[in-house]
């Protein structure tokens, strides 16, 4: 039988405490169960366990093998302190490099943070825990993380963390090919321009109708250039539609640029106006609510009209237009510049961030709930947990507002739902919850064993039997032995040849004793010595305190028990499903049966008599002469 124990570390520590289990039981158990004090359980040996709330904990650890089970129990052996306001601190990497620079943020603050607020120096946030932010010009960056929990806020700021240098321009994208003005091929020293946002380029012919071809007088475009972003050219002071030849094509307006490309464009000039290419700037696109910003149109053609969306619902039809942002968020602008020619089009996704504003007027929402103990979640973030029916929680009114709640608890099924609208200054909106409870498992165990020797119980072991279901045990006492006692859940009953469990709705254990058998039935109805007089008996009622396993399983494998009260239920006995036992005395029993190995008598008999004969024959092998007759 095992003997059971573990350890646990830590043993205290502020809420919430995660504890790592270890069994240390001898004689190597098959299974496990733990309570860990909280209304949770795992059936893993090695269980990890986080202690949400502030208590002393009691665990009791029960293990079991095929010869049996053993209990043990460590009063308050874990003890989760108050929460601890968060130490922050976090690491970087990479520190340093050239712009653009990705930089991956690791948050290490102490004490359990819910929420974190990241600066990251260039005007940008974040409220992940391990962001990932990307530094988009050059310059030295101070970095500052605020991480809070239930018990307070700590900050911390690592000045100069960040030192993005100037970037290694981009390889320059060379033309060469045919080039003509107005249906003929252009003279020598004809002026080639070209444009892009971040660059620029020329070239004069040479030769006419042609330009670049050598090593030295291609229409190099170079500058701060991104892939993809759209060139366009002129000659002599006109705009010149391009043709890709290699890929052929329409003639078109615009080409991309490709850093490092060389490119065969034939380019014409044929006096028709193009239609705009729209593009623009902002003199800023992040900063905290409100945020006023500049645009500024750099379309090339020569666009008449224009038309902005600022992503928020404004709009304006002027070049340069200056907006205000008023809430916090992210916003898409679009811009529609048109000429005669036609219209050109241009989205900058998410390109304004307005910033939230950490503060200012707080109003609150209280939730009630018909469960203590459950743990109410704004959006992703952590409020708390219920206690005495309620939990109030704080918003700030004028940051980003929170869209929904969470309600949860184990055992229980999880409510989400859109928060209301928000409070007023120093108002409460109130939200009503009502959890329900998971239904119970789908199985539940009886742990049935042999105390001593002396014979079997059928099946044994951990036996799993569904939820309501029914379970026949039988007990089957050796040659020579009979029961000496029943114990069904440590209460004691009748011994019975075939025990049934009704209505499974908990665990149970059963563990059956077995004695030699022997005379000296005494007296009382008719007397007789010899024998042993066992009746049939109603079977008592069994106590029943085991915890119930829920079905729901949370993390590291915990099985989410909920206590149930005690009652009692007796196991019944199905039609032709037991053997009673005969109400008559049982026949006198021959004098040997009171010595139970009496039965090896004959078999040693026999042996002895073999090892005889052997070892006549083998004498008379080796001496003959001994046994010749004379």
């Amino acid at each position: 039988v095992p003997i059971a124990n573990f350890t646990a570390d830590p043993t205290s520590g502020p809420a919430p405490l995660t504890v790592q289990f270890t069994d240390t039981s001898l004689n190597n158990p098959t299974s496990w169960y733990w309570n860990f004090g909280d209304g949770y359980a795992s059936g893993q040996p090695n269980p990890q366990h986080t202690y949400g709330a502030q208590g002393s904990y009691t665990v009791t650890l029960t293990v079991s093998n095929e010869c049996g089970f053993n209990t043990t129990s460590k009063p308050n052996v874990i003890t989760a302190g108050p929460s601890l306001s968060p130490i922050a601190d976090f690491t970087a990497d990479p520190t340093s490099g050239f712009a653009p620079l990705t930089v991956n943020f690791t948050d290490t603050s102490l004490n359990n943070p819910t929420s974190w607020l990241w600066a990251f120096g260039d005007g940008t946030t974040s409220i992940l825990r391990n962001p990932v932010h990307l530094y988009v010009y050059p310059g030295v960056y101070s970095v500052n993380l605020t991480a809070s929990n239930a018990a307070g806020t700590g900050s911390i700021v690592k000045q100069n963390l960040i030192t993005v240098f100037e970037p290694i321009p981009p390889l320059p994208h060379s033309f060469y090919g045919n080039i003509t003005l107005h249906g003929n091929p252009a003279p020598v020293n004809t002026p080639i321009d070209a444009q892009v946002l971040g660059g620029n380029g020329s070239v004069i012919t040479s030769e006419v109708g042609k330009y670049g071809g050598g090593a030295d007088n291609n229409l190099t475009v170079q500058g701060w250039i991104l892939d993809g972003w759209a060139i366009t050219f002129s000659a002599d002071g006109e705009p010149a539609e391009c043709r890709d030849v290699v890929a052929g094509g329409d003639w078109v307006w615009s080409y991309p640029y490709s850093e490092g490309g060389h490119t065969n464009l034939d380019l014409r000039v044929t006096g028709e106006q193009p239609p705009p290419i729209a593009d623009f700037t902002a003199n800023q696109t992040t900063g905290p609510v409100p945020l006023t910003v500049q645009f500024t149109d750099t379309s090339a053609h020569n666009p008449t009209s224009w038309s902005w969306a600022f992503g928020d619902g404004g709009t304006s039809t002027l070049k340069d237009p200056v907006h205000t942002y008023t809430g916090p968020g992210f916003y898409t602008v679009n811009l529609t510049a048109t000429n005669a020619a036609g219209a050109g089009f241009v989205s900058k996704e998410n390109y304004i961030h307005v910033q939230v504003i950490i503060g200012g007027d707080t109003g609150y929402f209280r939730v009630h709930c018909n469960e203590d103990g459950a743990e109410v979640w704004f959006d992703q973030t952590s409020k708390g947990l219920t206690e005495n029916g309620t939990l109030t929680v704080p918003v700030y009114l004028t940051t980003l507002h929170y869209s929904t709640y969470t309600v949860a608890k184990d055992g229980f099924y999880t409510v989400t739902d859109n928060l209301p609208p928000y409070p007023a200054k120093d108002e409460i909106v109130d939200i009503y919850v009502t959890l329900e409870p998971i239904p119970p498992a789908d199985f539940y165990y009886i742990n049935a064993s042999v105390g001593n020797v002396g014979g079997i119980i059928q099946p044994s072991g951990l036996v799993e039997v569904p939820a309501g279901g029914s379970q026949n045990f039988t007990l089957t006492p050796a040659s020579g032995y009979t029961f000496d006692r029943l114990l069904v859940d440590d209460a004691l009953v009748q011994p019975v040849y075939t025990y049934r469990f009704e209505n499974v709705i908990r665990n149970h254990t059963i563990v059956v004793y077995f004695r030699v058998s022997g005379g000296g039935g005494g007296g009382g109805g008719g007397g007789g010595g010899g024998g042993t007089v066992v009746t049939t008996t109603t079977v008592t009622t069994v106590p029943t305190t085991a915890p119930t396993p829920d079905s729901s399983v949370g993390e590291n494998g915990l099985v989410n028990v909920t206590p149930t009260p005690e009652e009692t239920i007796p196991p019944t006995f199905g039609p032709g499903e037991t053997t009673p036992i005969p109400t008559t005395i049982a026949p006198a029993q021959p004098f040997w049966s009171r010595f139970p190995l009496a039965w090896l008598i004959p078999i040693i008999l026999l042996i002895l008599i073999l090892a005889a004969l052997a070892y006549y024959y083998y004498k008379k092998e080796q001496k003959p002469e001994l046994f010749e007759e004379e």
